[in-house]
Order: structure tokens, then C-alpha cells, then sequence
């Protein structure tokens, strides 16, 4: 059986001349044409989440592939311990779409993301490839780069998994609320009935 994993929209596995399979445009009733692919050298450990509280459910990585080319994340690994690289791997054939972020949650990785440990992604020999790492993290905020790919590292105003960076953090204002409007009153039963409309004010 042929292992894979994502194949960009627009693109098929194929064989190359030399029979090993490989991501190419459709090439039905013609030759394969292996597609041009970019190094994964390029990629980005675009921002992270290394302690979600209340407003988000998971911690996270996402990856960018600033290319104009689609890149082959097969084999490469990331980690938070240098000495053990490939604590979560990607499958063969795994490919990143140009201009595209993976998003990959904590569950997925095997291992939970702290602000005390780096994240490292690295080839299949171990080179690393991207770094990224932080002394200390607020809960619920998102730390990456602004602008995406090759900014400033930072800690983001809003999470934005799977989408470009937004503005970086300053105070992070809560929305204001109105629970209980002025000059009305909040009503409930003492038995725990959930109160029928009328008992509301």
C-alpha cells in the first residue's frame, strides 16, 4: 500500500521517472510531471499556544509555508527536547499547499506544549530546521510572528489558528457585558426550577 498523508488541493501522487511516488499536477493520458517543490527549510513555526485556560480548549502549533511552492513535511519532526526530535513525525507524502498553515493540536502531538521548553522542528537527520521559545506565556494568549512567516516574535492579540497573525498584544481588553440591565431585577427559584419566562424581569 502507498502511505500518505495531505495532498494539496489541485494535486495528485504520481510516479516519477524513476517509479517513487511524488506530488504532481494531474497529468491524465500524458506523462507524470513531478511538481516543483520548496525546501522545508522555508517553513515557519508560525505562532503557538502554549497555555489555553478558559477561552480555548487545546494547546497548539501551526506551521507556515511561505513558498510559492508546495513543500514535503514527510519525516520531519517536532519536539520540545532537542535530544529526542521526532516526538511527533509527519507521515510520507505529507504535503503543505504554498501560502497554507497547519494547524496541529497538542492531542495530535503526543506531548503538551509549555512555555518553559522550546519547539523545534527538524529534518529527518535531525537538522533543525525552525526554533521558537519564550521564558514565560499568559494564559489564553498566543504567541508567533508578525508579520507571518519572518516578523517579530510576539504575543498576539487574538489566537488566530489556521489564519495570518493578527495585531500584536498590548492589554488584552475584555468585552464589556451587560448581564443585568440597569433598574431590572434578576429573579430565581430556591428549589433549582429553571424559572418560566414570566418569572424573569
Amino acid at each position: 500500500p502507498v502511505v500518505f498523508g495531505s495532498v494539496p488541493d489541485g494535486f495528485t501522487l504520481s510516479r516519477d521517472p524513476s517509479l517513487q511516488w511524488t506530488l504532481g499536477p494531474p497529468t491524465r493520458d500524458a506523462p507524470n510531471v513531478p511538481a516543483l517543490l520548496d525546501s522545508p527549510r522555508t517553513l515557519a513555526i508560525n505562532e503557538w499556544l502554549p497555555r489555553p485556560d478558559i477561552a480555548l480548549g487545546d494547546d497548539y502549533i501551526e506551521l507556515l509555508n511561505p513558498s510559492s511552492l508546495a513543500i514535503d513535511l514527510g519525516g520531519l519532526g517536532i519536539s520540545d527536547d532537542p535530544d529526542q526530535p521526532s516526538r511527533f513525525s509527519f507521515p510520507p507524502r505529507t504535503y503543505l499547499s504554498p501560502g497554507s498553515f497547519l494547524v496541529i493540536e497538542g492531542d495530535e502531538l503526543g506531548f503538551g506544549i509549555s512555555e518553559l521548553e522550546p519547539i523545534i522542528l527538524s529534518g529527518p537527520g535531525g537538522e533543525v530546521f525552525a526554533r521558537a521559545e519564550i521564558n514565560s506565556a499568559i494564559a489564553d494568549i498566543a504567541y508567533g510572528l508578525l508579520p507571518d512567516g519572518q516578523g517579530d516574535l510576539v504575543a498576539l492579540h487574538l489566537p488566530t489558528p489556521g489564519h495570518p497573525n493578527a495585531e500584536r498584544s498590548g492589554i488584552v481588553a475584555l468585552p464589556e457585558i451587560e448581564l443585568v440591565g440597569e433598574g431590572h431585577v434578576w429573579r430565581y427559584l430556591d428549589d433549582g426550577r429553571r424559572p418560566d419566562s414570566q418569572d424573569w424581569r
